[in-house]
């Protein structure tokens, strides 16, 4: 049972909108399975394009929402800072962690999405990342990502598979960081020993350059691409997704991310 926690703000709602249609469009069947988690702050102005994505969403998937608002402590120390993407996604991941928390026990496993820079790459991607993710729990892990560095500290990116009983142990995770520091690279020495790297989720910083023949090229290994600032990427994610049927990809185990970590300093 996977929830897809879906984070945007003002700046990228446009971009969030087009990815939960196709999110629903790839699907052949009803998921009730996948509960997508539609997560904003209340900078975000209603709107119908977004309602129209959201009940589309709740055609194929059950489908929730929550509206983050500055009543937590930590949360309304950097209130003010909504509009800078450092604080902004603090406050988005940690209320999300907190709902989620708050939600069914029967929902095990957690796909944090970043709404304005993601894609999948292949129809069948919820069942390639989960499958994935079963991998990583059979390790006794409970992450599976990419591996990133910023600023030197590496950290896996925050698009991100996560069990629920990572979360649960970890209260320290509803706290939004005091620090001006992004919460996966925050929290990359409680993450990084918990993690699995693989190719199934492929990101980057900043990418461009998001053309059917580079989502072809990537879609070969991976399931879902984030980290692409192209405004059309989601555009050519469709186009790439719903036309002919592409070979399943094959997945790369990149290992312990601990252990990466260990050998990149060692070398």
């Amino acid at each position: 049972m996977l929830v897809v926690a879906l984070q945007y703000c003002h700046k990228d709602w446009l971009r969030a909108a087009k990815l939960a249609h196709l999110l629903a469009d790839v699907e052949r069947r009803r998921r009730e399975d996948v509960c997508v988690l539609f997560v904003r702050a209340t900078d975000v102005q209603p709107s119908r394009l977004m309602d129209d994505a959201i009940a589309r969403c709740a055609e194929v998937f059950l489908v929730d929402h929550l509206v983050v608002r500055p009543d937590e402590p930590s949360r309304a120390a950097q209130w003010h800072n909504l509009g800078e993407w450092i604080a902004g996604s603090n406050i988005l991941w940690t209320a999300a962690v907190e709902h989620i928390l708050a939600m069914d026990p029967r929902w095990r496993t957690v796909f944090f999405v970043d709404g304005g820079d993601s894609a999948p790459l292949h129809r069948d991607w919820v069942d390639l990342l989960t499958a994935d993710h079963a991998l990583t729990v059979s390790r006794g892990l409970s992450v599976t990502g990419a591996l990133r560095s910023c600023r030197g500290i590496l950290h896996i990116n925050g698009n991100q598979v996560v069990s629920r009983s990572f979360l649960e142990a970890h209260p320290e995770f509803t706290e939004v960081p005091a620090v001006c520091q992004e919460w996966d690279v925050h929290h990359a020495a409680t993450i990084l020993p918990a993690a699995r790297v693989s190719s199934v989720i492929y990101g980057g910083w900043r990418q461009y350059g998001a053309d059917m023949l580079r989502v072809g090229e990537i879609s070969a290994h991976s399931a879902w691409w984030h980290g692409v600032k192209d405004g059309v990427f989601v555009d050519v994610a469709r186009e790439h997704v719903l036309g002919p049927e592409r070979p399943r990809p094959v997945l790369v185990d990149l290992g312990m991310a601990i252990e990466l970590q260990s050998s990149r300093f060692s070398s």
